[in-house]
């Protein structure tokens, strides 16, 4: 399919519940939010016991009704996306910068499961599809992502890639440098610098570069759009699977996306909080 440039479309508004947006104020906006990859948890951030120990309060919170049903304290460093819920709101990992390491937290009575300080330099963490591990990316030069077993601490796995991104619709989506996915075999590089971010959809692979608009691939590595939106760079992706929109964060507001040819279908001004909230209360 060719490559379009895409605009806005005024069809298919969206509208967000006042419950979500006082939910987004309560935590300045959303900056401190961590949603799992599904849209039905939520983890967030309060605050600092004590900066010089880097322990922070944590939240779990269930999408559909805002309840808190979970509450622990866990090693945290602000940067990168060190913390994460898992899609069944089983577990939580939060990470530090420096010596404090990977802690994954049993979310049903806030206990620690376990602590490991194999990887330095930590920036990212989420979890595979299956729950079966913790992945976890460093600032290494180059940069690796460690897949560790959720039942031991262990490390199984280390590749070369800045960063990995579940995807429920095909392979996970690999940063291979921080300039460089991989899609299909090929290695796409990046107008800019850096990618920010990535999102899988049935249609493709949606990518953010710096300073750049979103654009699609379709699983063979081919671009399929453009998206020209009225925010500056997207910070985190969502897919909607049930109203197939893709919802977008930048610094200045959330964008809704068509993912099949990349017009805007909606825009928000002002920053209201995490795209996959917008996904799934939108």
């Amino acid at each position: 399919m060719g490559e379009s440039i895409c605009r806005r479309s005024a069809e298919n508004d969206v509208v967000l519940p006042e419950d979500y947006l006082i939910f987004m104020k309560e935590y300045n906006g959303g900056e401190e939010l961590f949603v799992s990859d599904n849209g039905l948890h939520i983890l967030g951030r309060e605050k600092f016991t004590d900066d010089k120990l880097n322990l922070a309060h944590f939240s779990v919170y269930q999408a559909d009704d805002l309840k808190r049903c979970a509450a622990f304290i866990a090693p945290f460093e602000v940067g990168g996306r060190r913390a994460a819920v898992s899609d069944s709101g089983k577990y939580a990992v939060t990470a530090a910068y420096t010596r404090e390491g990977i802690s994954l937290i049993n979310c049903k009575n806030g206990s620690l499961l376990w602590n490991t300080k194999a990887v330095k330099k930590v920036q990212g963490v989420g979890f595979s599809k299956d729950e079966e591990y913790v992945i976890a990316s460093n600032e290494d030069e180059p940069a690796h992502t460690y897949y560790i077993d959720i039942r031991t601490g262990e490390i199984v796995k280390r590749i070369v890639a800045a960063k990995v991104f579940a995807n429920p619709y095909g392979e996970d989506i690999v940063f291979w440098h921080r300039n460089t996915v991989l899609i299909g075999g090929k290695k796409i590089k990046s107008p800019a610098f850096a990618y920010v971010t990535a999102c899988g959809t049935p249609f493709g692979i949606v990518v953010s570069p710096v300073n750049h608009f979103p654009r699609m691939y379709d699983y063979d590595g081919n671009l399929i759009w453009k998206s020209v939106t009225n925010k500056d760079q997207i910070l985190a992706f969502a897919y909607n699977e049930e109203k197939q929109i893709i919802f977008g964060r930048a610094r200045d507001g959330i964008v809704a996306i068509n993912p099949q040819n990349g017009e805007i279908i909606e825009s928000y001004d002002g920053y209201i909080g995490d795209a996959v909230m917008c996904s799934i209360r939108g």
